[in-house]
């Protein structure tokens, strides 16, 4: 018989799958072995580092007989026994018929078991629930009154609360307390008090805080009215409140009665702090009311002082005629005018513009008036007309009378004329009448001039036409 003697180049599939079966079998015997094996073998170590804290508390007392071992635990182990405490999270002794027994609760290699028991009667268990050496949980004494009253506002200091166990004794220092109490806000706090022994049964109280609000709001009006009268004013509402405001109820309304308004005339809301306005375009005496209620529902309403405002107009009346017409030249002098107004029994009018009587024409003198609150009158105008009364004169040129020789020549010499306003108005002269130097007589030339103002001045002159020669 022939063999073959070459080797395979691979496995085939259904051989591939029945390894890892097999393989699959192997671990799932052999590593829960394992873990077991590993489980055993730290049970038995620790239960051994526990009987050596045991025994050396044994040691410490042949050597120091007032030693307690009550005393003992997890932070001074190293400095009484001279142990390292690296891989414990707590540890306690107490001694039950002079016997003394031990819980430790495991960290690092001993991480998720706790020993506990007697040298001669010790087990490594998963959690202290399954030792039987402690199952009373400690007894919390909250300190002072509980429940706590206080008014807001107060300063708040706990109490406090102390701890006993019937095992591990004062604990007091493993309190642990939760909770805040703000105590300027209104409210129902609750403290809570935990604390574990080192079995870690565990204990809760509670303390509980009421913050009491009794006090109203307080408003302040800045100002606080005012006692001259004036158009408008501005002021600072602002509303403070130990416990804390409803911001919904803060409204204001202005009167003019000292009387409390009703809830239902209540009808501006306003923001603390913000600035309030007087009523526009009234006059009289008025008064701000404003209402707040805190979230305690603690409610002030109160009223400002008087604010005196004044949005009427002076009248100012002028003394004598507000048509006035005057001579150019003539003096002038202004009578002024008066002013009467409903608050100020005195107000200053003021006059504005001016008249030149030497000059023709129409003047305004402008009077103003405004009372202490800013109230400005209407002006009122008086008109002052200066006029030209008084006709050019004019002066005749030459002779006057002439007398010429009749059947001589007659050449008229004229006349001038100058007006107070015009000033030379020669040119404006009209000249009548006419002299016949051929027959005798007497003749009249007229010489006529208007100026501007239409004032007329007329002149004349006397021509007589003579015969002086002698008959022959």
């Amino acid at each position: 018989m022939k063999v073959n003697l070459k080797s395979k180049k691979g496995f085939t599939l259904i051989e591939l799958i029945a390894t890892i079966v097999v393989l699959g079998i192997i671990l799932a015997i052999t590593i829960p072995a394992i873990m077991g094996i590993v489980r055993k073998s730290t049970i038995a170590a620790f239960e051994k580092d526990a009987k050596m804290v045991l025994k050396a508390i044994d040691y410490k007392k042949l050597n120091q007989p007032d030693f307690n071992p009550e005393t003992l635990n997890q932070a001074n182990i190293n400095e009484l026994l001279n142990l390292s405490d690296e891989n414990y999270v707590n540890l306690n002794i107490y001694i039950e018929d002079n016997v003394p027994l031990i819980t430790i609760v495991g960290k690092n290699k001993w991480e998720g078991f706790v020993a506990c028991g007697s040298f001669r009667d010790m087990k490594v268990v998963d959690s202290t629930k399954d030792c039987s050496t402690d199952v009373t949980p400690p007894v919390i004494t909250v300190l002072g009154d509980n429940p706590y009253n206080m008014y807001v506002g107060e300063t708040y200091s706990d109490a406090g609360a102390t701890a006993l166990d019937d095992r591990d004794g004062d604990i007091t220092d493993k309190i642990i307390k939760t909770g805040t109490v703000s105590p300027n806000v209104p409210g129902v706090y609750t403290i809570t008090y935990t604390v574990s022994d080192i079995a870690m049964n565990e204990t809760t109280e509670t303390r509980t805080i009421n913050v009491i609000d009794t006090e109203s709001p307080m408003i302040s009006f800045n100002p606080n009215g005012n006692t001259a009268y004036s158009k408008e004013r501005t002021l600072t509402l602002t509303v403070t409140d130990v416990g804390g405001l409803n911001n919904d109820t803060l409204k204001y309304v202005w009167t003019t009665s000292t009387t409390e308004p009703t809830e239902e005339d209540f009808t501006n809301s306003f923001i603390s702090g913000n600035t309030i306005t007087t009523p526009s375009g009234v006059s009289g005496s008025y008064y701000l009311w404003a209402t707040a209620t805190d979230i305690s529902d603690n409610t002030t309403t109160t009223r400002s002082n008087v604010f005196n405002l004044d949005n009427e107009k002076p009248v100012i009346t002028i003394n004598g005629n507000s048509n006035i017409t005057i001579n150019k030249g003539s003096p002038y002098s202004d009578e002024g005018a008066t002013a009467t107004d409903n608050i100020d029994t005195t107000v200053t009018v003021t006059a504005t513009g001016s008249v030149n009587p030497n000059i023709v024409g129409t003047y305004t003198i402008t009077y103003n008036a405004t009372d202490s609150a800013g109230n400005t009158a209407t002006p009122v105008v008086r008109t002052v007309n200066v006029v030209d009364v008084s006709a050019p004169v004019i002066t005749i040129l030459g002779s006057n009378p002439v007398t010429i020789e009749v059947k001589s020549s007659y050449s008229d010499a004229g006349a001038t004329a100058v007006d107070d306003v015009d000033g030379d108005v020669t040119s404006k002269i009209t000249t009548t009448g006419t002299v016949n130097p051929n027959a005798l007589g007497t003749y009249t030339i007229t010489y006529t001039v208007k100026d501007t103002s239409g004032n007329t001045a007329t002149a004349t002159r006397t021509v007589k036409v003579v015969d002086t020669t002698k008959p022959t």
